[in-house]
């Protein structure tokens, strides 16, 4: 099985929702990497082809860069959100039975 599969067994990521955290990181990643080719061919850097020495495409590849790494940083604060709210749940309810537990010891020993 792959990593995400242990990831929907702990509760960490809801079963079908896989897609929805890498999505934007992977489009992200594909984005900066055309907007470094475009913005590239667009200064003159990367030769060969109609766009080379275009400022035009300089610009696109431009913003093609800044939005991919919008998307790299959305996805991963997206991510981990998510683990930091799954750890909270758990730790949250091991601190509950933790003081379930104490209080059920208290009464216990005023019973005494």
């Amino acid at each position: 099985m792959g990593e995400g599969a242990g990831r929907v067994e702990s509760g960490l990521v809801e079963p079908g929702c896989e897609l929805k955290i890498y999505a934007p990181r992977i489009c992200g990643a594909v984005l900066v990497v055309i907007g470094v080719v475009w913005f590239g061919r667009g200064v003159g850097a990367i030769g060969g082809s109609f766009m080379s020495g275009r400022p035009v495409w300089a610009a696109v590849g431009a913003v093609c860069f800044v939005v991919g790494v919008a998307l790299l940083a959305w996805g991963t604060a997206v991510r981990r959100r998510q683990v930091d709210g799954a750890l909270d749940a758990e730790a949250g309810g091991a601190v509950a039975g933790q003081a379930e537990a104490g209080r059920a010891g208290e009464a216990d020993g005023a019973a005494d």
